[in-house]
């Protein structure tokens, strides 16, 4: 991964330095100043104690460090419930380079203001901090609450914890196996975003420039070709909204509750204006849905609604003011309060749990499967209304236009959050249908399949849902851990030939490379095989139907056969088998019945009778 320090590094290095040096004399101190205020030495520790974890995670727990192009993935997505490796680890792991490099660049630009808006110092000792009396922060050992006004603990602890919080929350709760940082990287511009929202919109063009400053240090001259790419979905299909979705809202509670504990309320036109403009250039309306055979949606429209309605929640959760609900708009006899929110929201958990055990139990269908994950969900989603319930926990203060707001957003978040539900109870199921023809790694076990059942679904066959996917492709699948993966479509192996599937764990790897190789028939289908090697080790995974051309050679057919050995060809006339022999190697021919096969230099296979010569099948890449 790493190369050594070259002139074009350098050079990055000492311009970058002395860029910053001249902006830093032209602002005559006023940058150590405001930063000084909120920052311990004017330094975000925070942000940078969590950029160097989740680097840190790639490098060594995905095994980045040696492998810096091809980390250890399978592993560490969030597969299941019942996988809590992959739950915890998810939101801090990475795809690739890009993938990180993007995360990291993100987390650099906003960390900061988020972490300005918390602050290493308390609130009320702002003061004391601009005469840099630090001894007032360490006193008082041993006691939690004095201990979190330490600004050191502040900064490196508590700043980074909530960080990795608010990363298993969206690992948990983001909808299709999810993978990234990138969840926590919206939470992270949601909170900054309710205090400082100008500051947040100008600094995401900063976003653009780190990630060149990053990608230039580590690749300063980036070579590229001119070949067209495998077959694969557009760009914005294989975006997680919801998981970007709901890191943001997140981001914004969480942002709202220290606005209300610190008394601010930020200038509403701010707050929409920022709010709009984060949500719109961070494609937050970019609704997306593959319906199949190659075909995908993008819903902008509906999309956009949503999100202006977003920015009229938003910006009222943040500004409205604690004017109490008047009683005419209440069903109840008297003004509405939190406490009657909580007891309609516990009515409204329970009555939707009840009802889809007895929609499960109503299909004849065994509710074990979604029993654990629907009665963790469930006291999940009623604990804040049980907290409010409970004697003594809150006052009944009447019920405010803001905290109606807050409801809903909270609402939304949990709406947001809910699907992630059904895409991480499944576990792996159905896997005779793959075959023994593959090979095993440790626990994991690698084959090829054509067109079968996704296991990872098929274990929720309970759920009333109607269309199940199947796969075709290199199959990654470890019932220990709850995997089902289609590491290599088909589409992408059959274009590249060749591919790489990397499994693993935490302290070790290996990598499993797939080969397929195929003859296309004129007219007809490709008949091709698939080689699985580890090591020295070669199977063969799987062989394909054998493929006819559609032209008559002298009344005759020829048809590719792949074996477990090598292509053959068969000839056959008027559905009679007239003779099969090897296929014959480049620059080599072989005689079946009345037709002579050659295959020429090129790789391709032709069939000859008397004068005429007919093109048969061309050899794959």
């Amino acid at each position: 991964m790493w190369s050594p320090i070259t002139p074009v590094r350098l050079g990055i290095v000492l311009s970058l330095a002395v860029a910053v040096g001249y902006a830093w004399y032209v602002s005559h101190g006023r940058w150590r100043t405001v930063l000084s205020e909120r920052f311990l030495y004017g330094v975000p520790w925070g942000t940078l104690v969590t950029v160097a974890g989740v680097v840190s995670f790639y490098l060594f727990a995905q095994s980045g460090f040696q492998h810096w192009n091809e980390p250890v993935v399978i592993a560490f997505r969030s597969w299941s419930y019942f996988y809590p490796v992959g739950i915890l680890t998810a939101g801090f792991a990475h795809g690739g380079p890009s993938h990180l490099i993007g995360n990291m660049a993100g987390t650099l630009v906003l960390g900061p203001i988020a972490e300005y808006f918390w602050g290493h110092y308390p609130p009320a000792r702002l003061a004391d901090n601009r005469t840099r009396d630090l001894t007032r922060f360490t006193a008082g050992r041993g006691r939690l609450g004095t201990a979190l006004t330490r600004p050191w603990v502040r900064a490196l602890v508590v700043f980074p914890l909530v960080i990795a919080v608010v990363s298993l929350v969206t690992s948990a709760f983001a909808f299709g196996w999810s993978l990234g940082f990138s969840g926590t990287v919206f939470a992270i511009g949601g909170f900054a975003l309710v205090r400082y929202p100008l500051t947040t919109i100008v600094s995401m063009l900063a976003i653009t420039g780190v990630n060149v400053l990053i990608s230039s240090l580590l690749e300063p001259v980036l070579r590229a070709t001119s070949q067209q790419g495998p077959p694969g979905p557009p760009s914005w299909a294989v975006v997680n909204v919801q998981a970007h979705m709901l890191g943001f809202l997140v981001g914004v509670l969480v942002g709202v509750a220290l606005l209300g504990k610190r008394q601010t309320r930020p200038a509403a036109g701010r707050i929409f204006v920022g709010v709009l403009l984060f949500v719109l250039a961070r494609q937050l309306w970019a609704f997306a849905y593959p319906a199949g055979d190659d075909v995908f949606f993008q819903f902008r429209g509906v999309g956009l609604i949503f999100v202006f309605l977003l920015t009229v929640l938003v910006t009222a959760a943040v500004t409205a003011r604690d004017r109490p609900v008047p009683r005419s708009l209440s069903v109840l006899p008297v003004a509405p309060s939190r406490r009657h929110v909580g007891a309609g929201w516990l009515v409204v958990v329970v009555s939707g749990a009840a009802a889809l055990g007895v929609a499960t139990a109503i299909s004849d269908e065994s509710v074990t499967s979604i029993l654990g994950p629907l009665v963790t969900a469930t006291i999940v989603l009623a604990l804040p209304a049980i907290v409010v319930l409970l004697p003594g926990t809150m006052r009944p203060d009447p019920l405010t236009r803001r905290h109606v707001a807050i409801i809903a957003l909270a609402t939304l978040t949990i709406v947001v959050a809910l699907p992630s539900v059904v895409s991480n109870v499944p576990v792996v199921d159905d896997t005779e249908a793959l075959g023994e023809k593959g090979v095993t790694v440790d626990d994991y076990h690698i084959t090829y399949a054509d067109n079968v059942t996704d296991g990872r679904i098929s274990g929720v066959r309970a759920l009333p849902l109607d269309n199940w996917g199947t796969s075709s492709g290199v199959v990654v699948v470890s019932e220990q851990r709850h995997i089902w993966s289609t590491a290599v479509p088909n589409n992408v192996l059959s274009h590249e030939r060749n591919s790489s599937v990397v499994v693993g764990g935490l302290g070790w790897r290996e990598s499993v490379d797939a080969e397929r190789t195929g003859w296309k028939t004129v007219g007809g289908e490709t008949a091709y095989v698939v080689d699985l090697t580890v090591g020295n080790d070669t199977t063969r995974s799987f062989v394909s139907e054998a493929a006819s051309a559609e032209a008559l050679v002298d009344g005759h057919t020829v048809s590719v056969v792949p074996t477990d050995g090598s292509f053959r060809v068969n000839v056959t006339r008027e559905g009679q088998q007239v003779g099969s022999d090897k296929l014959p190697a480049t620059n080599e021919s072989t005689t079946v019945g009345a037709l002579r096969l050659v295959t020429e230099s090129d790789d391709r296979l032709f069939a000859e009778s008397g004068e005429t010569r007919v093109l048969i099948a061309e050899k794959e890449g």
